[in-house]
């Protein structure tokens, strides 16, 4: 298991996981238009709009969470489909167990009635509310976002895109210690978001900066099939 030796090694993961979400992002596009002078409010106005009228969507997600206290690194997945305004599924697996967690787990939520399985164990259900275990939305953190900026326009599977970068401040932490980058593709057609990623930057030592715990330093999600048919239905028992 390793371990933080150095203040430099935090600082080579986050390079890492840099590398790798850079290179995961969509190939730019020379498309010009006059679509691609809006103004940036009116992009995220109108996808807030169109999102509002989103009736189903499918998602992917890859993520990276460190371990504070050990240093160790974990990556995981995750598949699903959202029937809104209550019925999801999602499944999440990790590359490996970190201390006392599972690997895998599966959620399905239909109408309020939530089934939760943990890696080979037997399914279990309970009442589904909003402050449960919740599915990844398209817009979030949408508008926690500052210094928002416009890159150039992006294909993202198939999809032409706005493209924005911005920082979530993250309110219990000063942007001397750590800084969330947020980066959002919004199709040109149709407003709606079509990959999100997320990066955690350390300007400390993570030690330093959190007590301990579990924090996501980078994540990756996509969204396609919007208001396309999803079959969301309960498990066999």
């Amino acid at each position: 298991m390793s371990r933080y030796k150095q203040p430099v090694k935090w600082l080579i993961w986050v390079l890492f996981i840099s590398i790798i979400l850079s290179a995961s992002c969509g190939r730019k596009t020379e498309e010009t238009d006059v679509a691609a002078e809006v103004p940036l409010n009116d992009v995220i106005t109108q996808t807030n709009n169109s999102i509002a009228e989103v009736k189903s969507f499918s998602f992917s997600a890859k993520g990276t969470l460190l371990d504070i206290s050990t240093g160790e690194i974990a990556e995981f997945v995750d598949v699903g489909a959202v029937d809104v305004p209550d019925s999801f599924r999602m499944k999440t697996t990790w590359s490996h167990t970190l201390e006392g967690q599972w690997q895998s787990r599966e959620i399905i939520v239909v109408s309020r009635t939530m089934y939760i399985k943990y890696d080979d164990h037997d399914w279990t259900s309970g009442q589904w509310s909003e402050k449960s275990l919740q599915p990844p939305e398209p817009t979030e953190n949408l508008k926690l976002l500052n210094n928002l900026q416009k890159l150039p326009d992006e294909v993202v599977n198939g999809v032409v895109c706005f493209h924005f970068k911005g920082t979530i401040d993250l309110e219990e932490h000063t942007k001397e210690e750590v800084l969330m980058v947020m980066e959002i593709w919004i199709g040109k057609s149709d407003s709606l978001p079509r990959r999100v990623s997320l990066l955690m930057q350390f300007l400390k030592e993570p030690k330093s900066v959190f007590a301990g715990g579990r924090v996501l330093i980078g994540e990756i999600r996509e969204f396609y099939d919007y208001n396309q048919r999803v079959d969301i239905e309960a498990p066999l028992q």
